[in-house]
């Protein structure tokens, strides 16, 4: 499991998330939660990734 992965989950667990699995689609990762899923890239060009995917599980777990 790469850096990035464990940020992705520790950021999902954050928001209040159950991850589940980390499943590698090609250039994004999707981590399977009990709420949901939630993509992430793989490559670290975004700076704005990080916010991006707290914002999306803090989404999917209001509305859980």
């Amino acid at each position: 499991m790469t850096r990035r992965e464990r940020e992705w989950l520790a950021l999902c667990s954050q928001s209040g998330l159950t991850p589940l699995q980390v499943e590698h689609r090609g250039k994004h990762i999707a981590i399977v939660c009990r709420e949901g899923r939630v993509f992430c890239p793989c490559t670290p060009s975004d700076w704005r990734s990080c916010k991006n995917v707290r914002s999306v599980a803090r989404r999917l777990a209001r509305a859980a």
